[in-house]
């Protein structure tokens, strides 16, 4: 048996993503270098995957409300990757009610007089954008007041 001490070789890899690539697939391309008589090589290139950050999506409501009344829906979508831009879509149900477009600190508002009469389950989706993943919120629940309404009659004269 022979051994040879000063048979070495080198390996690198390259790849087109960078620590602010963006999300999304890069290939790996491996490279040997140094003699190699001793050696069968096979290169095989590879893919390196950058996956979006997790966000997280939490929704806050007014209400209770009376029927017609305005409420206020607030998304915030987090992450510990930066900041979220884009959008939110708030539902009742799987009912869409609007859009809100998430502002510089992460938060979307909609304001909303479509809620019907009963407990309504509001959520808040935000769609995926750039870096950052999709994330939907826990539903939360709205109370919206039956409608009231009082008729007047003006008092009829009885005649006898």
């Amino acid at each position: 048996m022979l051994f040879r001490s000063s048979d070495s070789f080198s390996e690198s890899f390259t790849t087109t993503a960078t620590t602010s690539s963006n999300a999304g697939s890069y290939p790996i391309v491996p490279a040997v270098s140094g003699p190699q008589s001793n050696y069968n090589i096979t290169i095989v290139n590879g893919a390196l995957t950058v996956t979006p950050a997790p966000t997280t999506t939490t929704l806050t409501a007014s209400g209770p409300a009376p029927y017609g009344a305005s409420v206020t829906l607030t998304a915030a979508v987090t992450s510990t990757a930066g900041t979220p831009a884009g959008t939110v879509t708030f539902y009742n149900g799987s009912t869409p009610l609007g859009l809100g477009t998430l502002n510089g600190s992460g938060v979307a508002i909609l304001s909303t007089t479509t809620l019907p009469a009963g407990i309504d389950a509001i959520t808040a989706s935000y769609a995926a954008l750039g870096n950052f993943a999709a994330s939907t919120s826990a539903a939360t629940t709205i109370t919206v007041n039956e409608a009231s309404q009082t008729i007047t009659f003006p008092s009829i004269a009885y005649r006898a």
